[in-house]
């Protein structure tokens, strides 16, 4: 058998970066070429085409570039490299019984392990004559080998086979296999795989894997031995501790039931004979003995129901825990005390400055919820950069909120191919599919065995409670989590300065600090066994400068790359640390120390949280909570227009408006109580549909439909009418932070409708600049408008919500109080595009857009209605008679689409289905009004009859459902409030009154039904709080309110023209 020649340039690949710079001379021969490349390769990759990035990325390894060019040049210095020794040592003493060890242990592949036979055998001698040094260990010496090699095998198969599959296809293509079958030229392969002279070529090709897989072995000796150590140091103080029934010997450990971090260690299940558990831990759980202290504390004021508490051994750098298993709940009383529970949790965790609570650190044991991983609290707040205001107001919107926490539910990991996937305590659903494809074995133990990437089916964890072999539904116990939140949160503020005293016991504690999610590394880690980086350990490293990405975004990271980079080298997941009193930031593995790298420690946070409590900080909480909940209840092909308000909603107490001005008022007053606030700026929360179809939580954006800019609109008119100088203040600021989102989202707006991209953008600064009396808002206006040329080019949604036609109705408002050419001339453009992108069907037109499919809508929002209803104002205001004929032949493409029997025009969204809806954006009302926008330049007799069908229609079928404006009953009470305006007709006014004082008195009852999916309270303006209080502002003053719906603009004489290069206001009164 061929002897290893340890001077062989192959082990020289094996050297990292960080070994190779340590080493580095600059009279060590070196191919100048082969740097270059290297260097070029490197420059390339993202994000190192910035310059400075990639300069900044050399420094912290003290380089410069034309030693880093130099360094990647190096071929083969000799740099001492202890995993070579091993190598060595058992490589030619190999032979059949190498595998006997793991011969019985279940696994689809074990052959493959032929490739390390040796190695294997050798850690095991290791293992077996350190265990004979030992002492006192409850284990039975002879058992040994099958207890700990439990999950070896599989973590060196998760390194070894893409290598090994991938040579496992090139001996096929090669004709290097024997056999009739495909079964038996794998078992050929795997049998190549026990010669020496095989696994020499396998070793030289793939030196980086070599190294790797001896160096698991090694970690996996050392933390086996170091648990027994312990152990056995141990044993008699945890049978006095835990006091488990003559527990006998250790018979299984299930390795891996968590990340691996600091050399390899992870936590260990322990199983003894009696069948008593135990939980390992190789961390120090001081902070989880303080928290059972706290629970008793919480049980001890009388907490109902109480907290079950764990026994815990804290031995400083490890300890020992009390092992729970999933237990099912045996009635519908202890789900409801499971719940309650879990809001109690949720209390004590926001407090604490908690985060990371998904789904597998949490086991459901009948009623008790237990936490099984609290290393994550008293999270501290780092130095952050972000690019803007608005982001950073965002983030703190989420930082400030139990959402933080991780317990209720929020997408994670979504992407524009697939959606996100809810990981949280409280929901972490089995039967989501990951949005990213992972890799998976295909063909197993054949010799066309390979590697393919897809989508995988998560399986869930012990999180949520059962009944009766089946999973509840969460959702449904809203309720109990919030009382149980409530009750919790409420004793906390009761009994706050005896709380701060015992929050002193935690001030030492090591907590964990999360600084990218730890699916972040795994993924990087999975990546970094692939044969492409496993022949030079250059390209491993340069796979691991991707952790340079988010620098961009987040510079603070670059002050731990070098840390994170080690922790992956040697297979682990990057962990790093500091205790509640401190700023500072550690990373153990590599010796970091990082003085004041947060802006407050975790105690302090904790600290001011806890003075911060109150009935209002509360309240807002109960939002969160009751919306997040919520989404968890609605199906991702739920119509969002077809809405009905759920009885199971809770909704807040809120005192009986007397008037529709006085319920706007406690709208505005609401909205303000669920707004983040900071010094200048202002956001909310909001429910939203994500481009999948899936409901989530997430800031508020530059909008009209959903966004900042409709609050703002909402604010600024009840501003006005009430002539409260706060509402104005606050829908000044809302504008502040339309602005700083602009600065950061500028560039991704791409649409340029009226509801959705600029043309509310430039709406919303139309009416504010005009009412405020403030030019600059016009002014900003007019610039929004020099955007818009190569955006219509690109327009394909068209409508009035997203595309040209909510263009032209934005500017044609911005145009009456400020007649300039250019923001005509831009008009024209989307009327022209419009006209170029109608479909002629039968003499009639109509526009296809993505919310459509694959014909023409009827409606406002996105069919004819809309369309021909601002065609019309074009045509009126520029002369030009194509825009009217076009008009013409949208409404009769409509006209062919009205059933008499319904007294309503079909939903073509769905036409196989024949459906009716009755709302502004799809049927009679929006078409109504359509119409009565078409009245002022088309008085066509037919168009009469068309109003008093969709008036009579919106009476007898639109009200009751919800209050929203899109396709709610404030909407279509807009028709009738036009409508009456225009016909003088008494019976539409008593048909008004009845029909108000039912919104007015439902308010009273149920609180505000908004226009999502399960009614939940979302702030924004066409389906929630912002709307329906804008809607009530239109009850109380229709004349002074402008109707949004028709995209009305400012009702005033005044207007604005350039002066001195200057936007200027002057008043024409003729």
């Amino acid at each position: 058998m061929k002897k290893i020649n340890s001077e062989d340039a192959a082990w020289y690949r094996a050297v990292s970066l960080t070994e190779r710079i340590a080493a580095m001379s600059l009279t060590a021969p070196a191919n100048v070429d082969l740097g270059q490349r290297r260097l070029q390769q490197w420059r390339m990759q993202s994000p190192f085409m910035n310059e400075t990035l990639f300069v900044q990325r050399l420094a912290i390894d003290g380089l410069k570039v034309d030693d880093f060019c130099y360094l990647l040049g190096q071929t083969a210095p000799q740099i001492p490299q202890a995993w070579l020794g091993k190598l060595t040592a058992v490589f030619s003493d190999s032979g059949d019984e190498e595998m006997i060890e793991i011969q019985g242990l279940p696994h689809p592949h074990l052959g493959l392990l032929n490739a390390i036979a040796p190695w294997i055998h050798q850690g095991m001698m290791q293992l077996r004559a350190g265990v004979n040094n030992l002492q006192n260990i409850p284990i039975n010496i002879s058992n040994i080998d099958s207890i700990f090699l439990q999950g070896l095998p599989e973590q060196l198969l998760f390194m070894l086979q893409p290598t090994l599959v991938l040579e496992l296809n090139v001996a096929r293509l090669q004709g290097l296999l024997t056999g009739d079958t495909a079964e038996e030229r794998f078992s050929s392969f795997v049998q190549r795989l026990l010669t020496g002279e095989a696994r020499l070529m396998l070793w030289q090709e793939y030196p980086v894997l070599a190294r790797l897989t001896i160096e698991e072995i090694q970690r996996w000796v050392t933390t086996s031995l170091e648990f027994l150590q312990r152990l056995g140091d141990d044993w008699e103080e945890i049978c006095q501790h835990f006091q488990p029934d003559n527990p006998g010997k250790l018979i299984k450990i299930q390795r891996g039931a968590g990340d691996s971090h600091h050399g390899g260690r992870s936590v260990f299940i322990l199983k003894f004979e009696s069948g008593w558990q135990l939980v390992y831990k190789p961390r120090s759980l001081a902070v989880d003995g303080h928290f059972q202290e706290l629970l008793l504390w919480l049980n001890q004021q009388g907490t109902h129901p109480p907290f079950k508490t764990l026994k815990i051994l804290n031995r400083g750098d490890y300890g020992w825990m009390e092992f729970v298993k999933a237990q099912e709940c045996t009635s519908l009383e202890e789900i409801e005390r499971f719940y309650q529970r879990q809001g109690g949790y949720l209390a004590l965790l926001y407090v604490l400055s908690a985060t990371d609570f998904h789904f597998e650190n949490l086991v459901a044991v009948g009623e008790h919820p237990i936490l099984i991983d609290l290393e994550s609290l008293f999270h501290p707040h780092s130095h952050e950069a972000t690019t803007t205001a608005a982001a950073t107001l965002d983030r703190e919107m989420i930082a400030d909120s139990v959402l933080r926490v991780g317990l209720l539910p929020q997408l994670v990991w979504g992407n524009t191919q697939a959606a996100g996937i809810d990981l949280s305590g409280l929901g972490g659903a089995a039967g989501q599919v990951t949005p990213e494809r992972v890799p998976q074995l295909e063909k197993m133990g054949t010799d066309t065995m390979r590697i393919v990437r897809r989508q995988v089916v998560l399986a869930g964890s012990q999180n949520r409670p059962t009944l009766n072999d089946k999973e509840v539904n969460v959702q449904a116990y809203t309720p109990a989590i919030i009382q149980g939140f409530t009750d919790v949160y409420r004793t906390l503020l009761q009994h706050r300065q005896e709380l701060l005293k015992i929050l002193e016991r935690f001030a030492a504690d090591e907590v964990r600090v999360v600084l990218r999610p730890s699916r972040s590394y795994a993924l990087l880690l999975r990546e970094s066994y692939h044969p492409d980086v496993l022949r030079d350990a250059l390209e491993r490293d340069r796979l691991f400068d991707k952790l340079w990405v988010d620098v961009q975004n987040r510079p603070i990271l670059s002050q731990v790359i070098r840390a994170e980079r080690q922790a992956l080298w040697q297979g682990d997941i990057p962990l790093f640390t500091t205790n509640p009193q401190s700023r500072d930031l550690w990373s153990l593995d590599t010796g970091l120390h990082l003085p004041n790298f947060f802006t407050q420690s975790g105690m302090e946070l904790v600290y001011h949280r806890i003075q911060q409590l109150s009935e209002g900080d509360l309240q807002r909480q109960q939002w969160f909570i009751q919306s997040a909940l919520a989404t968890l209840g609605i199906n991702t092909n739920t119509d969002q227009h077809q809405v009905k308000h759920s009885a199971s909603i809770i909704h807040s107490q809120i005192s009986v408006p007397h008037s529709p001005l006085t319920a706007a008022c406690i709208i505005a007053d609401r909205l303000e109580l669920l707004a983040h606030k900071s010094s200048e700026l202002i956001n909310w929360m909001g429910v939203t549909v994500t481009n999948n179809h899936q409901w989530t939580l997430a800031p508020l954006g530059t909008d009209f439909y959903e966004g900042v800019p409709g609050i703002a609109f909402f604010l600024a008119y009840l501003g006005e009418i009430t002539q409260n100088y706060h509402y104005t203040r606050l829908a000044q600021v809302t504008i502040k932070t339309l602005q700083q989102q602009l600065i950061r989202d500028a560039d991704t707006i791409k649409f340029i409708g009226a509801f959705s991209g600029w043309g509310g953008i430039i709406y919303t600064y139309t009416h504010l600049g005009t009412l405020w009396q403030n030019p600059d808002l016009i002014a900003d206006a007019v610039t929004l408008v020099e955007k818009l040329p190569p955006l219509i080019a690109q327009d394909e949604q068209l409508d009035i919500i997203a595309g040209a036609a909510g263009c032209i109705a934005s500017l044609l408002s911005l145009y009456q109080v400020f007649p300039d050419d250019l923001i005509l001339d831009v008009a024209l453009e989307c009327g022209e595009h419009l006209l170029n992108q109608a479909q002629i069907i039968d003499n009639c037109i109509g526009w296809i857009s993505p919310s459509g499919g694959k014909q023409p809508l009827t409606g406002f929002a996105h069919g004819a209605a809309g369309f021909a209803s601002v065609l019309l104002e074009l045509a009126q205001i520029t002369g030009k008679q194509e825009f009217q004929t076009a008009a013409i032949k949208a409404i009769n493409y409509e006209r062919r689409h009205f059933s008499p029997e319904a007294g309503n025009w079909l939903d073509l969204r769905t036409p196989a289905q024949n459906q009716f809806m009755t709302a502004w954006c799809h049927g009679a009302p929006g078409i109504g009004l359509g119409r009565w926008r078409a009245l002022k330049y088309l008085d066509d007799p037919e168009i009469h009859k068309e109003i008093a069908i969709a008036i009579h229609t919106t009476i007898n079928q639109g009200f009751g459902d919800n209050q929203c404006l899109c396709h709610g009953d404030l909407g279509n009470l807009d028709l009738l409030l036009l409508a009456s305006k225009i016909f003088n007709q008494p019976e539409l006014t008593s048909h008004t009154s009845p029909i108000t004082n039912q919104i007015l008195n439902q308010i009273h009852q149920h609180n505000f039904y908004c226009g999502v999916p399960l009614a939940i309270e979302t702030p924004g303006l066409m389906t929630g709080l912002a709307g329906i209080g804008y809607g009530c502002l239109r009850l109380a003053h229709p004349e002074k309110i402008p109707s949004i719906l028709l995209l009305e603009p400012p009702r005033t004489n005044s207007k604005f023209k350039i002066q001195n290069s200057k936007l200027r206001k002057f008043d024409s009164r003729s």
